[in-house]
Parts: C-alpha cells; sequence; structure tokens
C-alpha cells in the first residue's frame, strides 16, 4: 500500500511531510507490535506495508528538522526542482517504536 508522492513548494512543507508520514508509520508498528505482544496476533501484509520509512528514509524527521531545513531551503530557493514526499518500501524496524517500560 505505497501512497502516492506529494508535491510540496517549500523546504518546510516536505520536512513536514516527512514527519507526518513517519509518525503514522511507527504508530501503525507500535500498535500491530503491542497487538502482537498480548493476542499474538501478526499483522496483515495490508498492515506491514503501513510500516515503512518516508522515501528518503530519515528515521528521526523532527530531530532533523533544523538540519533539513538547512539543505533544502536554499536548494529550492536556487534551483528549479520538485521536491516529493512520500514512503519507501524499508520497513521501521520494531525496535524504533519499542519504549522503555513498554
Amino acid at each position: 500500500m505505497t501512497q502516492a508522492f506529494v508535491v510540496v513548494d517549500t523546504a518546510e512543507q516536505a520536512v513536514e511531510r516527512l514527519a507526518e508520514l513517519h509518525e503514522r508509520a511507527t504508530s501503525a508498528l507500535s500498535q500491530a507490535l503491542k497487538r502482537y505482544l498480548k493476542d499474538r496476533v501478526e499483522p496483515t501484509a495490508e498492515e506491514r506495508a503501513q510500516f515503512s520509512y518516508p522515501q528518503l528514509r530519515v528515521t528521526q524527521p523532527k530531530a532533523f528538522k533544523k538540519y533539513l531545513l538547512e539543505q533544502l531551503v536554499p536548494l529550492m530557493s536556487d534551483f528549479t526542482v520538485t521536491v516529493e514526499v512520500g514512503m519507501s518500501e524499508q520497513s521501521i524496524p520494531y525496535p524504533y517504536v519499542v519504549e522503555q517500560g513498554d
């Protein structure tokens, strides 16, 4: 279930889209992992398709927001470029969503 890419106009929009997609994927993975640990119900193929990194494979977009903006703002200001943000086919490993104490 790969989502369509979205064309964005600014670096800020690109980073926000990355963060939104990452949050959605990690939330889905976390819920599936908790369900599996509790009831031993494995996620379906459709559910697993939701566990993917954003295409740039930024593991913590919010943590890298300043850096990404520093890179994307000049690039998008100085050149005629199209920036697209979407989901990759690379799944997020479950340790990335397990918090201590879960």
